[in-house]
Protein backbone atom coordinates (compact mmCIF):
# COMPACT_ATOMS: atom_id res chain seq x y z
CA UNK A 1 0.00 0.00 0.00
CA UNK A 2 1.36 3.46 -1.23
CA UNK A 3 1.91 6.12 1.45
CA UNK A 4 -0.23 9.57 0.91
CA UNK A 5 1.39 12.45 0.54
CA UNK A 6 0.12 13.88 3.16
CA UNK A 7 0.87 11.19 5.35
CA UNK A 8 4.57 11.72 4.18
CA UNK A 9 3.62 15.50 5.07
CA UNK A 10 3.15 14.86 8.64
CA UNK A 11 6.20 12.32 9.18
CA UNK A 12 8.53 14.94 8.05
CA UNK A 13 7.36 17.11 10.37
CA UNK A 14 7.02 14.57 13.16
CA UNK A 15 10.53 13.26 12.21
CA UNK A 16 11.77 16.78 12.17
CA UNK A 17 11.00 17.35 15.29
CA UNK A 18 12.12 14.53 16.78
CA UNK A 19 15.09 14.86 15.26
CA UNK A 20 15.44 18.47 17.13
CA UNK A 21 14.83 17.10 20.47
CA UNK A 22 16.95 14.23 19.77
CA UNK A 23 13.88 11.83 20.67
CA UNK A 24 13.35 9.89 17.14
CA UNK A 25 12.91 6.50 18.97
CA UNK A 26 10.70 8.23 21.77
CA UNK A 27 8.44 9.35 19.46
CA UNK A 28 8.55 6.41 17.46
CA UNK A 29 6.98 4.71 20.70
CA UNK A 30 4.59 7.44 21.28
CA UNK A 31 3.20 6.64 17.13
CA UNK A 32 2.66 3.05 17.73
CA UNK A 33 0.31 4.06 21.19
CA UNK A 34 -1.23 6.71 19.42
CA UNK A 35 -2.37 4.72 16.67
CA UNK A 36 -3.83 1.57 18.91
CA UNK A 37 -5.38 3.81 20.72
CA UNK A 38 -7.42 5.54 18.03
CA UNK A 39 -8.19 2.51 16.46
CA UNK A 40 -10.33 1.59 19.59
CA UNK A 41 -13.59 0.95 18.11
CA UNK A 42 -15.17 3.54 20.86
CA UNK A 43 -12.77 6.70 21.00
CA UNK A 44 -12.79 6.08 17.00
CA UNK A 45 -16.48 6.07 16.63
CA UNK A 46 -16.72 9.23 18.76
CA UNK A 47 -14.04 11.27 17.43
CA UNK A 48 -15.54 10.53 13.54
CA UNK A 49 -19.02 11.51 15.19
CA UNK A 50 -19.62 14.95 13.05
CA UNK A 51 -22.48 15.34 16.14
CA UNK A 52 -19.56 15.74 19.07
CA UNK A 53 -18.23 18.94 19.38
CA UNK A 54 -14.59 19.91 18.75
CA UNK A 55 -14.50 21.08 22.78
CA UNK A 56 -15.75 17.26 23.33
CA UNK A 57 -13.33 15.75 21.04
CA UNK A 58 -10.79 17.80 22.66
CA UNK A 59 -11.27 16.55 26.19
CA UNK A 60 -11.16 12.56 25.26
CA UNK A 61 -8.16 13.25 23.54
CA UNK A 62 -6.26 15.09 26.51
CA UNK A 63 -7.78 12.33 28.64
CA UNK A 64 -7.22 9.55 26.36
CA UNK A 65 -3.67 10.28 25.66
CA UNK A 66 -2.57 12.29 29.19
CA UNK A 67 0.66 10.05 29.46
CA UNK A 68 2.02 11.43 26.41
CA UNK A 69 3.59 14.84 26.58
CA UNK A 70 2.09 17.82 24.97
CA UNK A 71 3.50 17.98 21.40
CA UNK A 72 2.19 14.58 20.94
CA UNK A 73 -1.12 15.28 22.27
CA UNK A 74 -0.73 18.32 20.17
CA UNK A 75 -0.38 16.50 17.01
CA UNK A 76 -4.01 13.87 17.80
CA UNK A 77 -5.11 17.24 18.22
CA UNK A 78 -4.02 18.60 14.53
CA UNK A 79 -5.22 15.28 13.17
CA UNK A 80 -8.96 15.30 14.66
CA UNK A 81 -9.01 19.04 13.63
CA UNK A 82 -8.02 18.14 10.07
CA UNK A 83 -9.89 14.87 9.59
CA UNK A 84 -6.76 12.82 9.58
CA UNK A 85 -7.06 10.27 11.95
CA UNK A 86 -7.22 7.56 9.61
CA UNK A 87 -3.86 8.37 8.71
CA UNK A 88 -2.40 7.34 11.21
CA UNK A 89 -0.94 4.48 10.68
CA UNK A 90 0.36 5.93 7.10
CA UNK A 91 2.12 8.35 9.03
CA UNK A 92 3.78 5.56 11.46
CA UNK A 93 4.87 3.80 8.20
CA UNK A 94 6.16 6.97 6.67
CA UNK A 95 7.81 8.01 10.12
CA UNK A 96 9.47 4.62 10.47
CA UNK A 97 10.78 4.75 6.62
CA UNK A 98 12.69 8.00 7.45
CA UNK A 99 14.06 6.21 10.49
CA UNK A 100 15.23 3.50 9.05
CA UNK A 101 16.50 5.43 5.81
CA UNK A 102 18.38 7.55 8.30
CA UNK A 103 19.81 4.61 9.73
CA UNK A 104 20.98 2.91 7.02
CA UNK A 105 18.43 0.01 7.61
CA UNK A 106 16.00 -1.58 4.37
CA UNK A 107 13.46 -3.63 5.07
CA UNK A 108 12.45 -6.41 2.69
CA UNK A 109 8.89 -8.50 2.71
CA UNK A 110 10.40 -11.91 1.66
CA UNK A 111 7.31 -14.35 0.45
CA UNK A 112 7.89 -17.88 0.80
CA UNK A 113 5.63 -21.05 -0.16
CA UNK A 114 5.59 -21.79 3.61
CA UNK A 115 6.42 -20.49 6.97
CA UNK A 116 10.44 -18.92 7.85
CA UNK A 117 11.89 -20.30 10.81
CA UNK A 118 13.82 -17.87 12.50
CA UNK A 119 17.13 -18.91 11.66
CA UNK A 120 16.04 -18.81 7.74
CA UNK A 121 15.19 -15.02 8.38
CA UNK A 122 18.20 -15.28 9.67
CA UNK A 123 20.20 -16.49 6.90
CA UNK A 124 17.87 -14.81 4.22
CA UNK A 125 18.58 -10.85 5.70
CA UNK A 126 22.65 -11.76 5.79
CA UNK A 127 22.14 -12.96 1.89
CA UNK A 128 20.00 -9.75 1.15
CA UNK A 129 22.35 -7.52 3.30
CA UNK A 130 25.63 -8.98 1.24
CA UNK A 131 23.69 -7.49 -2.06
CA UNK A 132 22.75 -4.21 -1.11
CA UNK A 133 25.48 -3.51 1.13
CA UNK A 134 22.73 -2.56 3.93
CA UNK A 135 21.23 -3.53 7.09
CA UNK A 136 18.39 -5.42 5.94
CA UNK A 137 14.66 -6.30 8.30
CA UNK A 138 13.09 -8.83 6.80
CA UNK A 139 9.40 -9.05 7.09
CA UNK A 140 8.04 -12.28 6.20
CA UNK A 141 5.01 -12.94 4.12
CA UNK A 142 3.68 -16.66 2.75
CA UNK A 143 2.52 -16.98 -0.68
CA UNK A 144 1.96 -21.06 -1.49
CA UNK A 145 1.60 -19.96 -5.12
CA UNK A 146 5.46 -19.51 -5.50
CA UNK A 147 5.94 -23.38 -4.97
CA UNK A 148 9.39 -23.21 -3.51
CA UNK A 149 12.47 -20.54 -3.07
CA UNK A 150 11.72 -16.68 -1.85
CA UNK A 151 10.43 -13.77 -3.77
CA UNK A 152 12.18 -10.61 -1.53
CA UNK A 153 11.25 -6.84 -2.05
CA UNK A 154 13.17 -4.33 -0.96
CA UNK A 155 11.78 -0.58 -2.03
CA UNK A 156 11.32 -0.91 -6.32
CA UNK A 157 13.39 -3.76 -6.25
CA UNK A 158 12.38 -7.31 -7.22
CA UNK A 159 14.55 -10.52 -6.25
CA UNK A 160 12.75 -13.80 -7.53
CA UNK A 161 14.20 -16.82 -6.49
CA UNK A 162 11.62 -18.80 -6.44
CA UNK A 163 10.89 -22.23 -8.51
CA UNK A 164 7.83 -19.72 -10.17
CA UNK A 165 10.14 -17.13 -11.19
CA UNK A 166 13.07 -19.91 -12.28
CA UNK A 167 10.23 -21.62 -14.85
CA UNK A 168 9.09 -18.56 -16.08
CA UNK A 169 12.41 -17.80 -17.16
CA UNK A 170 13.36 -20.88 -18.39
CA UNK A 171 9.93 -20.98 -20.17
CA UNK A 172 10.96 -17.74 -21.70
CA UNK A 173 14.41 -18.76 -22.75
CA UNK A 174 12.83 -21.81 -24.05
CA UNK A 175 10.18 -19.83 -26.52
CA UNK A 176 12.67 -16.87 -27.65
Amino acid sequence: MATSGVARRYAQAIYDIAREEHDIDGWQHDLHVIATVLQEPTLKALLDNPSVSFEQKSQVIEDSFSALGPKRRSLVQLLVENGRVSLIDDILSAYEAMVNRARGVVTARVSTAVPLTPSEIEAIARRLQAMTGQKVVVTPDVDPSLIGGFVARIGDRLIDGSVVGRLAALRARVMA
